[in-house]
């Protein structure tokens, strides 16, 4: 991890990351808790938000153009809410995106959280910030999926938070342990191109409870040299 100097967004500093530093960020923080799953399954992520920031995620109506938000204060992550149409256990496609909404939010705070810090320092002294709230609101737009940001993207801080979608629900591991269990040996994924069988993403999205796009970007990353 290295700062620049920020030539544009929010930020004072723009933040930069190897792309091997996501997972190990994601396996430390998952691994302080005891939730990397022993057998390939779900990360408990909800379990994981209330761990790792002390508080719970909440659900409410955040209007048409929002899926999640951090609120951020003087100290760092103060709440995150999920829009309350990601508030469906029961369907599978919807469940997954709300894993997925939190799994991002979740990024920022672990990557993010001194920037935003920063950026309430700064907002603290100008007359157009209401002191009296002490928090910075994150807004997610809708198309923030993994895979729409890329690392080039002006939007850098959003990429960042996006790769922390599988390196958290996706962790090394037990992915590994299940592509074996299917018969995939982890080191040959690459020669035999077997990371792009459309089968086995469906097999890595319900047996952790990811989207579709996430098993398939995932497995890209990992076995197949995807460098966006």
């Amino acid at each position: 991890m290295k700062d620049l100097p920020a030539k544009s967004g929010p930020f004072l500093r723009r933040r930069w990351f190897e792309e091997h530093e996501f997972d190990d960020i994601a396996r430390e923080s998952l691994k302080r808790h005891g939730l990397i799953p022993k057998t390939p399954g779900p990360v408990d992520i909800e379990l994981f938000v209330d761990m790792e920031f002390g508080f719970s995620y909440e659900f409410r109506d955040l209007g048409e153009d929002c899926l999640g938000l951090m609120h951020f204060g003087e100290t760092g992550p103060k709440g995150l809410f999920v829009h309350t149409k990601l508030d469906d256990p029961e369907n599978p496609v919807v469940n997954r995106r709300c894993r997925s909404t939190l799994a991002h939010e979740c990024g920022h705070g672990l990557l993010h959280t001194d920037l935003f810090v920063e950026l309430w320092e700064q907002k603290k002294r100008t007359s157009s910030f209401e002191d009296s709230r002490r928090l910075i609101t994150w807004r997610e737009r809708n198309e923030n999926v993994e895979g729409h940001f890329t690392k080039n993207s002006p939007d850098w801080w959003e990429y960042q938070a996006d790769r922390m979608i599988s390196a958290l629900l996706l962790p090394v591991y037990p992915l590994r342990v299940a592509l074996r269990g299917w018969g995939h040996e982890p080191e040959s994924m690459a020669a035999t191109r077997a990371w792009e069988d459309p089968a086995l993403h469906a097999m890595v999205r319900d047996t952790f409870e990811v989207s579709l796009a996430v098993a398939r970007i995932r497995l890209e990353r990992l076995y197949g040299g995807r460098e966006v």
